[in-house]
């Protein structure tokens, strides 16, 4: 896992946490199973989902480009409202601003 992004497949373990590049900003993953962004110069909360508290609550990017927590039966207690695209990641910019990025049209020019 990248520090400051999710991508797709990947999980963010209870505990876990991903910093902004510069390390103003954080995601952390509650060891109760809630996903909270945090202004880490004074620990302020920002953002936060507001699912039942349950250990046994799991972060994952999907390969849908869907960031989900859901619980170990696999039903959804929360997902991010974007757009289904394979290949997306999430990340935690140094704006404060936790991101999706789903690229939706490309030109396919790379190495041209």
């Amino acid at each position: 896992m990248s520090k400051d992004r999710l991508l797709s497949g990947e999980v963010l373990n209870r505990g876990s946490e991903i910093f902004s590049e510069n390390k103003n900003y954080k995601l952390r993953f509650s060891t109760k199973g809630n996903l909270f962004l945090y202004n880490a110069i004074n620990d302020e909360v920002i953002w936060r989902t507001h699912v039942k508290e349950d250990d046994r609550n799991k972060c994952i990017m999907k390969n849908s480009g869907r960031l989900v927590i859901q619980r170990g039966s696999g039903k959804i207690l929360w997902k991010s409202s974007n757009r289904k695209y394979a290949g997306g990641f999430a990340k935690v910019q140094n704006d404060g601003n936790f991101v999706i990025y789903s690229p939706t049209w490309k030109t396919n020019t790379v190495g041209r």
